[in-house]
């Protein structure tokens, strides 16, 4: 009996994408579809659709188009004692799955060819082969890092202090990959990048090579995005700035502009920029400035639309997914700041930013908490002098922070003296209270990157491993 239709289309039933060399088998005869995944029918059937990777359809008559669902690979990730890892991030070619709670998953996908990646936050990424057997291991890591700016990446420097920091028990480092002020560390492809005056090929050291070398000293390597405060998109697209009431561009405390969180084509800029980064090899893309303005005059900004919680909330929000979307088939996580007060504030108040805990962290592998107790006046947390308490300020932030999501807390720390002097006293109290809040670890906020202090104070340590 001829088919009711002469011509087959195969498709991935989950991507629609043409599957090329499928096998098209009727009554003694067998078709291969061409590149668009397209075949004659056999002449007789009934029919069997076949494709590596892909389960079996079987037809009794022919159809115009046949969908194949990709073949389930199923396997466990675990630590390194066997322990089952829930939430692990399993990903080949654009395909991702996530393990359950015991560390079992199934991925749908061709995994024959290629290196899979799995991932989970408190963990270092696996990147290698699989046999689809043996379950697939991950190392515990409690990170320990510190942020190096822009102004100190220079080939005098950085050799030195990743030496001096892997000697003092550091694992991790935090690059500015687009800083405060818009600026790129590494000469981006991503078009609006090739477009904006001077954001690339700057005098410091490009973060490519300082990648290379934090690799050598196997670090766990962190790229921190600054995402709408971004003076080189507002000046030269004002259209896409935050803006004043005559339409020209608004301008903070610091003298510079911000490009407006509203506005989706701002999203996809910082969106390219991290899965770039990504790409790169970074474990790691960190979002700061995933807020709306706060230091200057508010009150002369004019907002497209209505400036609600539920709006200021929803851009957020919103970004955070389109990262999170394109950032997971990748190597990296996605972590993101957020001020040291929103784990504190009473549920439903975001500050006027578009922060709160319950909004971002489902878009989240880490949460990072700026929790510098010199941001903190009398009365915050329930303390009386918070710059003279850093054990209390950090401890109680990342509790509280706990409290309201399920995603992992890694805070930031204070590294520097504003107000009160911070020294060897101070830092310990500060890692002390993330070692005993939470086991993902910490990292120093030094903005001159001046660590030489830092790197003589023997801080504490933990003993045993959560």
């Amino acid at each position: 009996m001829p088919p009711a239709a002469s011509e087959v289309q195969v498709l991935d039933a989950e991507t629609g994408e043409p599957i090329g060399g499928a096998v098209v088998q009727g009554s003694g005869e067998v078709r291969v579809t061409d590149s668009a995944g397209r075949s004659a029918w056999p002449a007789a059937g009934p029919y069997v659709v076949t494709a590596v990777g892909y389960e079996p359809v079987r037809l009794r008559s022919g159809r115009s188009t046949v969908r194949l669902r990709a073949m389930a690979r199923n396997g466990r990730v675990v630590d390194q004692e066997g322990v089952p890892v829930a939430g692990a991030i399993i990903a080949h070619d654009g395909v991702w799955a996530e393990s359950d709670t015991a560390g079992r998953f199934a991925f749908r996908g061709d995994l024959t060819e290629g290196e899979v990646i799995v991932k989970r936050a408190g963990y270092r990424p696996f990147e290698g082969s699989w046999d689809g057997k043996s379950p697939l291991v991950l190392e515990r890591l409690e990170l320990r890092a510190l942020y190096i700016s822009f102004p100190r990446l220079s080939p005098d420097y950085v050799p030195h202090l990743l030496e001096r920091m892997a000697q003092r028990g550091y694992n991790g480092v935090v690059l500015d990959a687009k800083s405060d002020r818009g600026l790129l560390g590494w000469d981006s492809q991503v078009p609006l990048a090739r477009e904006l005056p001077e954001v690339n090929n700057q005098a410091w050291m490009p973060i490519t090579e300082v990648l290379k070398l934090a690799k050598q000293y196997n670090f766990y390597t962190v790229a921190r995005v600054v995402t709408f405060k971004d003076h080189p998109l507002a000046t030269a697209f004002p259209q896409r700035a935050v803006r004043r009431g005559d339409g020209s561009v608004w301008i903070d405390i610091e003298g510079l502009g911000w490009s407006d969180p509203f506005l989706r084509e701002n999203w996809d800029y910082n969106v390219e920029l991290g899965k770039e980064l990504a790409a790169m090899g970074f474990d790691e893309i960190n979002y700061d400035y995933i807020r709306l303005p706060t230091d200057g005059a508010i009150k002369e900004i004019v907002w497209p639309i209505e400036h609600t919680y539920e709006m200021r909330t929803g851009a957020i929000d919103g970004f955070l997914n389109e990262v999170r979307l394109a950032l997971r088939p990748t190597r990296a996580l996605l972590s993101g700041d957020v001020f040291g007060l929103v784990p504190s504030v009473v549920k439903g108040n975001d500050m006027g930013i578009g922060q709160t805990v319950e909004t971002i962290t489902p878009y989240l592998d880490i949460l990072c908490p700026m929790v510098y107790p010199s941001t903190f006046i009398p009365g915050n947390l329930g303390l009386k002098d918070p710059h003279r308490e850093p054990y209390e300020v950090v401890y109680r932030s990342v509790v509280a922070a706990s409290k309201r999501t399920t995603t992992p807390i890694r805070p930031w720390l204070q590294g520097y003296s504003l107000g009160v002097e911070f020294g060897p006293r101070e830092w310990s109290a500060e890692v002390q209270a993330a070692l005993d809040s939470t086991d993902m670890g910490f990292v120093f906020w030094l903005a001159s990157g001046k660590y030489d202090g830092l790197l003589k104070a023997d801080l504490p340590t933990r003993t045993a491993v959560k």
